[in-house]
């Protein structure tokens, strides 16, 4: 770090009372040692107990680090201290929800320090507003645990152990997205710690510009320590998965085409999950979610009518579903984002042109090497609910498309370079395909990107010279970009 040997006395920093000291800007393990003194439950040294686990608490060994400290705040007002000493000491930090992205960098930082919001985890409900208030360090399965048993709801990714702070800034896609809109969309309040330390609430009246950009423009405008999200009516629902043999991938492809082109029912939704480097042995799986307690619904009956090996699909409570959808077992990860606009034709050439990519088997020559394509339909009314809720940055068009999302696993740390590599160019193969037919869309969802994917830049309608600009405003001496680790950000 650079040396600036600037005194900050403590009463600024933490309240009056305490003495004040020398912020030795000199490094982060300078910093790391005096916030110790004076919070010493809530900072982790490398030499303390339970620095090991924190460390590497990120779900992929990818994104794993060492900082100098782990900081832990209970609550904003500590969040606050923090944010004064970081960036009035010109420290690199991170900020961790849940820890759930792949991506390299993501939630975690080397030498500098880790802002771990686990314990600002409360959840209130407010069943008179439908609202509830919700911490950033929960992750979605304690949420619903609460809410659940009120018969109620919020708009929550798909995996229970996501955090709820990188998926709602991310955008946040649910089964419940075509019927309420993205994760974002059903935020109503923001509580956030700006880069000079303040707290300011935004909301759709008061700091509206703020308001707009953290629903889908990432980690860049400041540390959000609370949201305020709306809460949905759920009862008992209809889903699981049904597991198919690989020769009626064809037949379920045309299905998923006819889906989009013709199901108006916004309780339904699916996900097409594929094994490319397996399919041929172990066939794929999609899964269906009904928003009823409707067994077979209408809505998937193109699907219905396929011949199946396995169902999983019955009568049950929301969370018990999504319980049943287990994050894979390999120890590496990385997720890679497209999109199309939805075409059976499309779909059939994607999918052949993988398969029978070289990089494909590249990948699955690799110790564990495992290669999973999920298409994601996505209906027009997803962009009409967030347009509807004042509109967010990601402005993905008012068309109906296929989000594809690439997932490559592996065992070895040393094929980490290559497995990106192969990714990479594997995706812009499927690109190129798309492209040559005119059906390629630029907008990549944040939530399934590697980190070099352009995701800020491939928001439609001049939504990134907007976040440049509100970022800008709340952020005007650049801390958020220069010293924050991780995510997708504006000046890089």
């Amino acid at each position: 770090m650079r040396a600036y040997g600037i005194i900050v006395p403590l009463w600024t920093v933490f309240g009056a009372g305490v003495q004040s000291f020398d912020l030795d800007r000199r490094n982060s393990s300078s910093i790391c040692s005096q916030l110790k003194s004076v919070f010493p439950s809530q900072i982790t040294l490398p030499a303390d107990a339970g620095f090991e686990g924190l460390r590497t608490a990120n779900w992929d060994p990818v994104t794993w680090k060492t900082p100098r400290c782990v900081a832990t705040p209970n609550c904003t007002a500590e969040v606050q201290q923090l944010v004064k000493v970081l960036g009035g000491s010109n420290t690199s930090f991170a900020v961790r929800s849940g820890g759930h992205s792949p991506s390299p960098g993501a939630a975690n930082i080397d030498d500098g320090v880790l802002v771990d919001m686990s314990r600002i985890n409360h959840i209130t409900l407010d069943q008179g507003s439908n609202m509830v208030k919700i911490g950033p360090g929960n992750r979605w399965k304690d949420v619903l645990a609460v809410l659940g048993p009120k018969n109620v709801t919020v708009v929550a990714p798909r995996v229970l152990d996501v955090g709820v702070g990188g998926s709602i800034l991310g955008g946040g896609l649910s089964y419940l997205s075509d019927k309420y809109g993205l994760a974002c969309d059903n935020v109503v309040e923001f509580e956030v710690v700006l880069s000079n330390a303040s707290v300011i609430v935004a909301n759709a009246t008061h700091h509206s510009d703020l308001f707009w950009a953290l629903k889908g423009g990432g980690n860049n405008f400041g540390i959000v320590t609370s949201y305020v999200v709306r809460t949905h009516p759920l009862g008992k629902i209809w889903g699981g998965f049904r597991a198919y043999t690989p020769d009626q991938l064809p037949n379920v492809l045309s299905a998923l085409a006819e889906y989009q082109a013709t199901v108006d029912d916004a309780d339904s939704s699916l996900i097409l999950n594929i094994p490319l480097n397996n399919l041929t042995t172990s066939g794929f799986i999609l899964n269906m979610v009904y928003l009823r307690p409707v067994v077979e619904p209408a809505a998937f009956k193109l699907f219905l009518d396929i011949p199946y090996a396995v169902d999983t699909t019955k009568i049950q409570n929301y969370d018990e579903l999504l319980g049943s959808t287990p994050l894979p077992d390999l120890p590496r990860w990385a997720f890679r984002a497209t999109t199309f606009a939805a075409n059976g034709t499309l779909y059939h050439e994607i999918l052949n042109r993988a398969s029978n990519a070289s990089e494909l088997a590249q990948l699955s020559s690799l110790t564990a090497g495992t290669s999973l394509f999920s298409m994601q339909p996505i209906s027009r009314r997803v962009y009409q609910h967030g347009l509807a809720q004042g509109g967010n940055p990601l402005d993905i068009g008012n068309i109906n498309q296929l989000w594809g999302a690439f997932s490559t696993g592996w065992w070895n740390a040393d094929d980490d370079l290559k497995a990106h590599t192969l990714s990479k160019a594997l995706v812009g193969k499927i690109n190129d395909v798309a492209r040559g037919s005119g059906l390629h869309r630029n907008f990549l969802f944040m939530n399934d990107a590697d980190w070099d994917q352009d995701v800020l830049h491939s928001y439609g309608n001049g939504s990134f010279s907007k976040l440049k600009k509100v970022s800008q405003k709340y952020d005007p001496t650049r801390i958020l970009q220069r010293l924050s680790a991780g995510g997708f950000k504006l000046d890089s």
